[in-house]
């Protein structure tokens, strides 16, 4: 699966995300998947600090099952992962909802 496929699947798949996709294409006239993923970043800090953890498990969800793709581990550790760095209430809150894949992720990475 390439980085824009797994957009796509997001898009289709989260209502929520189409927004900030639909914005963050406004604003760059292209998809630049990272920068999104920056962007869905924050939406998922956002949603922790407001306690809407439904949609952030599904999300998780979500990336737990397209981790067996290359491409897009590395777009979810660099885009997703790392920008939570110092976000530390919200990887508390994170950390039971996310699976074993993402929680290898989360060790691999801050290492």
């Amino acid at each position: 699966m390439t980085s824009e496929q797994f957009i796509q699947k997001m898009v289709a798949a989260f209502p929520e995300v189409k927004s900030i996709h639909d914005q963050h294409q406004a604003d760059n006239d292209e998809l630049l998947p990272h920068v999104l993923m920056g962007d869905v970043t924050r939406y998922v800090i956002s949603q922790t600090e407001n306690k809407s953890t439904p949609v952030i498990t599904k999300l998780l969800d979500f990336f737990e099952q397209t981790l067996d793709d290359e491409e897009i581990e590395e777009l979810i550790s660099v885009s997703f992962v790392e920008n939570l760095f110092g976000e530390d209430n919200t990887i508390k809150a994170l950390r039971p909802i996310m699976g074993p894949k993402l929680a290898n992720l989360f060790k691999k990475v801050s290492k």
